[in-house]
Formats: C-alpha cells, structure tokens, sequence
C-alpha cells in the first residue's frame, strides 16, 4: 500500500450520489497519483434504478452494466435495464418502480426464523439472489464509470450503520478494481479481514444488529462470491484496495491496530467540524442556546498518539485550502481529506439550486454558526444546513425513499404491520424486518 503515502489529498465521499463518478473521476484526473476521488457506496441500488427509469442521460449506467456482463460473461446487467430503463425517461406523473427491498431471510430462503435454544448459534441471513445481483452490479458500476480513461485513484465510501448492503456493493467496487475503500459511520473493525478475504473471492459473514433478539441471540449476514452468477464473478484473481477508517479520536486508532483480525491500512482523522461527522460530544451532552453540542478538548485527537501507531493518516473537518493541508503535514499527516468545497463543484450530485443557495451564503460571509443548525441528522455537508432556504429533505425523509435520503432509502416506511414478536433491524444499520415463527 506504499501508494497511500503519495496521496495528498482524497475527496471525501458525501451523501448518496453527491459525490458521484463524475466528480471522483474528475479529481483523480487533476492529479493523478497525488489526488483521489471519492465515490459514495451509499443507495447505489435506489439511484440507478431511478436514474434507468429517467431514461439514463448518457446512456452511462447502460454502458457500464454492458461492461459488467462483458467482463464477467453474465447477463446480470442486461436484466437490470430491462427491468428499469424506460427509453426517453418516465412520464413526470408516473411513479418510480422501486428497487427491491433489502429484506434479510435465513439460508434456505424463509423468512421464519425458528426460537433460540441455549446456548444460541449465530442466525445466519442472506438476501435474495436479485437484490444482491443489483447491490454487486451498481457498486461494479459507479467504480468502473469513475475509473474510466484515468490511472488515478479511485475510492468509495461506505457508512459502517447501513449495514445489509456493505459487503455486497463492496464486493461489486473490487471486481471494478476501486483503489480504497473507506468506512466511518461507526466503527469499522473486522471489515479489513473482510476486504482481504473478499479479493480471494472466499466466503465471509459480519455481524448484524437487530432489535428484539433474544438474550445471548447473535445474528450474522453471510454472502458467498462463487454463489452468484454460477461463480463467473470469482473466476479470476482481483486486487486487495487499501483499507481507511475514519475515526474521531486516539483511542480507536489504537484499538483497530491492534485489532485480532486484521488492521486498516490507514485513517481518516475526522475532526467535529467536518461537514459529515456525527459523532457526539465525549461526556455529558451539553448545547448552546440555538441547540448546538458543545465540544471541548476531550474531542480534540491527539494527533501525538496517532502518529506513535505508525500507520498513515488523513485530517478532516476545515482543512480545505493550502494553508490548512501544510499544516496537516507538518502535524504528520499524509494529507487531507475535503469535501464540502467540492460538494460545490459542477460534477458534484448536488442539485445546482441547492449549490447556489449555499454560495449565495458563503458570499454573504456568513458564519458557519450561523449556516450549521441542525443535530437531527448527519449533514451531507457543513454549509447545507443555512437558515434562508428550506432543506428538501426535511419533509420527504421519511415518507420518499430515493437518492435524496440513504435512511429513507433503507428503512422503508410502508412496511406493512408485523404480526406478534416481530423482529426489526436497528433503523440507523438498515437492517429490515425479520418475521418470527410464534413461540
């Protein structure tokens, strides 16, 4: 992984589809070697199928799937647009098809899981051959669109609490040969091992949170490569990308490189300012008078200590502008990692009206005490939160899953009633419903 220390800055990887193939691709084309881009792994499922039924502008998402079937002698990607592409885009009053719900069963395909006996077995869950196909094809997709025509590097962002979908779409980025992944959201640990097994196509499972299990009742996602596609997928050797975390403070740097498993390659060292950070106060939580958390020096990273693990690292959170990354490298750093300045650039997923509004704001030289108003949810970046204009998700977040919202996209909100000892997945991790057989 000794290209790492080369790579002075990444492009952080923000919201669902915000930062697209488009605008990764054009940051590790500036240049390449020394600048990563960054895509987002985040409701790749939801977005594509959307984007096919718009009548896929460019004809990319149809040439990149053809590329996948190509590669790997499938029809996975055909069944894909013929199930989504609608040639000259929907009707603007027809109603998307929705991309299939993540829905977790047991092994043999029921959803009825049986009581526990003591002491309890890990459960082990899959997901329906057609949702994995699309989660393994999408992530193949936005990868290879971002890798197109460029030897630059190319990573993508996972968030560690939408948990279903992770494995399978990090999967589908390593056969388009992503140069890293990167994980925050939560703590990473195991997900190295994962990556590594990954590239020698072997079997792998990760814990699964749900609520209501029993006492002592564990559950587990499993995904088998040479199960998919009649194993076309693993017929031929891929490349193990490097592995960073992004972590707030010292303590879980140090924990996950010491970890029993398997390492990160290196870190993203996430300062509170950072435009997607949602970690809370260390301590007691205390607010200003708008309801604001309240940071102190318990959240200030001992870089010192950092630098002691040995392994390389990225500061986030302000430090978009040359000043700030000498500073980075004169505290040991690597590099940089910044992404609300480019969230504002043209090839971002931004609506533009959206980008317009919050330069509107930066022009006005308003403060980003004055922009950042909100707790409720992690911002997709620090200046999208301004008090003059109206956040469009607010009011569709939980009501219109689609790419404007990854939790919306994930927990749908038209599941039906469950019957009597229903379990759910924690919300914040994806997990979706599991049916119990009554006890």
């Amino acid at each position: 992984m000794t290209f790492l220390q080369k790579i002075k800055l990444i492009q952080g990887g923000m919201g669902v589809y915000v930062s697209n193939w488009r605008l990764a691709r054009a940051v590790a084309m500036e240049k390449p070697g020394i600048t990563a881009g960054t895509v987002s792994g985040t409701g790749l499922d939801v977005v594509y199928t959307r984007l096919l039924q718009l009548g896929d502008p460019g004809g990319h998402i149809q040439r990149a799937l053809a590329a996948f079937d190509a590669r790997f002698g499938t029809t996975i990607g055909k069944k894909i647009c013929d199930r989504y592409f609608i040639a000259g885009g929907k009707s603007p009053k027809a109603r998307f098809k929705s991309a299939p719900l993540q829905t977790v069963r047991m092994q043999d395909g029921s959803d009825l899981i049986p009581p526990p006996v003591q002491p309890a077995a890990p459960v082990s869950l899959t997901l329906d051959e057609e949702v994995v196909e699309l989660l393994i094809a999408t992530g193949f997709a936005e990868v290879w669109l971002a890798k197109e025509g460029h030897s630059g590097n190319i990573f993508i962002n996972f968030l560690k609490k939408i948990e279903i979908p992770l494995v399978y779409t990090m999967y589908g980025a390593m056969l388009a040969g992503v140069d890293g992944i990167v994980v925050g959201a939560g703590n990473p640990e195991g997900l190295p091992g994962i990556c590594s097994r990954l590239a020698r196509h072997a079997a792998v499972s990760t814990d699964l949170l749900v609520l209501y299990r029993e006492t002592g009742e564990s559950f587990t996602i499993s995904f088998d490569p040479k199960r998919v596609a009649d194993g076309r997928l693993a017929q031929n050797p891929i490349r193990r990308p490097a592995f960073l975390a992004i972590v707030s403070l010292e303590t879980l740097v140090q924990a996950l490189a010491q970890s029993q498993d398997e390492a990160p390659d290196g870190f993203v060292i996430e300062h509170h300012t950072a435009g997607g950070h949602n970690a809370g106060p260390q301590g007691p939580l205390k607010t200003d008078d708008k309801k604001q958390p309240i940071y102190s020096e318990l959240d200030e990273p001992n870089l010192d200590a950092i630098r002691k693990v040995g392994l390389p690292f990225w500061l986030a959170g302000g430090y978009g502008s040359r000043a700030k990354l000498e500073a980075a490298l004169a505290a040991g750093a690597v590099g940089v990692q910044v992404g609300s300045s480019f969230a504002l650039a043209e090839e971002s997923g931004m609506k533009a009206t959206y980008r317009s509004a919050i330069l509107a704001e930066l022009k006005k030289e308003t403060g980003e005490s004055e922009i950042v108003l909100t707790t409720l949810f992690s911002p997709t970046v620090s200046l999208s939160r301004s008090s003059s204009w109206t956040a469009p998700w607010r009011t569709k977040r939980s009501t219109q899953p689609g790419p404007g919202s990854a939790i919306s996209g994930c927990c749908s909100s038209a599941v039906s009633p469950s019957p009597p000892r229903t379990a759910h997945g924690d919300c914040s991790s994806a997990a979706r419903r599991l049916r119990w057989k009554a006890s």
